[in-house]
């Protein structure tokens, strides 16, 4: 975005070189210049640096560029790693409502063996029943 860039002192069409307008025109700048750098953006940014031939905050203008690119790139590999992790909790719940329905299926089939081998008991029971009153 745009930064807040101080409005630079106006100049005057008629050169003045009285020693009154130079220092008036000098504590301007010197003034411009503190309001300039007093925005952190502003201050680091390379074309500032440039002009104030400011090897230092060119340096730290590179740097910052590149921890941005590192930032962009780690944000980008957290995007990735919550993607993955929506997936794998997706499948977890899939895994999950799977295997409770096979419990509760197992479960059925545990209730229908049980009731087949009552009615087996019964059928037994019955035949025997017979085979006592034959006798």
């Amino acid at each position: 975005g745009r930064q807040n860039v101080p409005i630079l002192p106006p100049k005057q069409l008629v050169k003045n070189e009285s020693e009154e307008f130079l220092e008036k025109r000098s504590h301007l700048l010197a003034h411009f210049l503190y309001e300039l750098l007093e925005d952190r953006a502003v201050c680091s940014s390379p074309e500032v640096c440039a002009f104030l031939e400011c090897e230092a905050g060119a340096h730290l203008a590179a740097s910052n560029a590149g921890i941005a690119t590192c930032a962009a790139i780690l944000l980008g590999e957290l995007h990735a790693e919550e993607g993955q992790r929506s997936a794998l909790e997706d499948e977890l719940a899939a895994a999950v409502s799977a295997a409770r329905a096979a419990k509760a299926e197992a479960c059925r089939a545990k209730l229908e063996i049980r009731a087949e081998a009552a009615r087996a008991e019964a059928a037994r029971r019955q035949v025997l029943a017979l085979l006592w009153r034959k006798r």
